[in-house]
This record gives structure tokens, C-alpha cells and sequence, in this order.
């Protein structure tokens, strides 16, 4: 169980863009964590590293199994085991229903929890044989966000997540989260909408390519 990340000096670029120079953070168990700013400083770029996805030019992410642990020494060392992750928009095999779009995700990992029940918790039980492609953009968001929740992760990554849903899946979101923080796991949340997030005890940061400062 992933129980700190640290991101150190990190710089990256993308397509020889400078997009990340010298950024900083550190997470411990519990945490949730907003980053916002402006389109393009970098927000996506950061989870991106965080995931594994992108490698930096300079710096690193170290992890530890808890909060005093040491780091580990390879910073491309991923517990992808360990990490749940929703970059991007929702891409889903064509034909394949929700069952089976989170039983095929749930087979990458050796912890899982049921498909069942994470249909149940996201509210999608009515829609378990329904295509994805017959999905509302809101459902399809929800069983995105039911993707990166499947293998139980101590770590998520989470990419406006709010984007088309509904008041009340906000609501049902929110209270998954602050479920996720009570059992000592992390979430780094890049979000335009930080007072969505009112019912989680966070912390919000600002970045801007060169530097991530907290929110007050």
C-alpha cells in the first residue's frame, strides 16, 4: 500500500515543450489533493508522471509503503498495483458491456474488488450488460471512474473527474472519496471546480509550469 509519494525537482517536457520546470510535492496516507490553474500549466502533465505515463526530463516521484518509510530508490519504479488512474477522457472497447469492460481491467491485478459491488457503489448495477457505447457521457464517466477504483487502489490519479456528471453523482463521487481518505489511501485530483470538493477534507494547490504553492 502505497503510503507517500514524493515528487522531487521534477521537470518535463512533452514534444520538446517545456511543459513542467522544478515542481514539488509531497503526499502522505489520507491525503486528498486539488491541483488547479490555468489550461495548460502542467496539471495533467504532473498526474501523467505521477502514473508512469510520462517520463521526466529531470527529478523524480519516489513512493513508500507508509508515511515514515524510506522511498523507493528507482524513481521508474510504478506500483501500478497500487494506482488507480482516470487521465483523459473515458476510452472503452467498442461492444464490450460494463461487466465486461471491468472484469477485463479487473484481470490486469491480483487485488480486485468484485465488479458486482463496484458497479453497485458508482450506480451502475442497472447498466451491468449495457455496451458502453449506449452509455450517457455521465455514465460512461461514472464506470471510468468505476475502471480506476476496480483493482482497490492506495493511490488515485483522477483527472476532472467532475466532467459530465450530475448534481447527484458529484454528491455520490465526493462521499467515495472521503471513504477512500478514512482508510489512509491518497488521491491527487486535477479539477477547474475545487468547491465541488467541499464535503472532503483537502488541500488545494495552484500550478503553473514552475510551481505548485498552496491554495488558501
Amino acid at each position: 500500500m502505497i503510503g507517500r509519494v514524493e515528487v522531487d525537482s521534477l521537470s518535463c517536457a512533452v514534444n520538446g515543450k517545456q511543459i513542467l520546470k522544478n515542481i514539488s510535492l509531497s503526499l502522505s496516507a489520507g491525503d486528498t489533493v486539488l491541483l488547479t490553474g490555468a489550461n495548460g500549466s502542467g496539471k495533467t502533465t504532473l498526474l501523467k508522471v505521477v502514473a508512469g505515463m510520462l517520463r521526466p526530463s529531470a527529478g523524480r516521484v519516489t513512493f513508500a509503503v507508509s508515511p515514515a518509510a524510506p522511498s523507493k530508490e528507482s524513481p521508474l519504479r510504478y506500483p501500478r498495483e497500487d494506482m488507480g488512474a482516470l487521465i483523459g477522457d473515458p476510452v472503452f472497447y467498442p461492444g464490450m458491456t460494463c461487466r465486461k469492460t471491468l472484469e477485463y481491467h479487473a484481470a490486469h491485478f491480483s487485488q480486485r474488488v468484485s465488479v458486482a459491488e463496484t458497479l453497485e457503489r458508482f450506480d451502475l448495477t442497472q447498466q451491468i450488460d449495457t455496451a458502453t457505447e449506449s452509455l450517457s457521457a455521465g455514465q460512461r464517466m461514472r464506470l471510468a471512474l468505476a475502471r480506476a477504483w476496480i483493482n482497490s487502489p492506495s493511490l488515485l490519479l483522477l483527472d476532472e473527474p467532475e466532467n459530465s456528471l450530475d448534481a447527484e453523482s458529484k454528491t455520490l463521487l465526493v462521499k467515495i472519496l472521503d471513504s477512500h481518505a478514512a482508510e489512509g489511501r491518497i488521491s491527487l485530483i486535477v479539477t477547474h471546480d475545487p468547491t465541488m470538493f467541499a464535503g472532503v477534507r483537502h488541500t488545494t494547490f495552484m500550478i503553473d509550469n514552475t510551481s505548485v504553492r498552496e491554495r488558501t
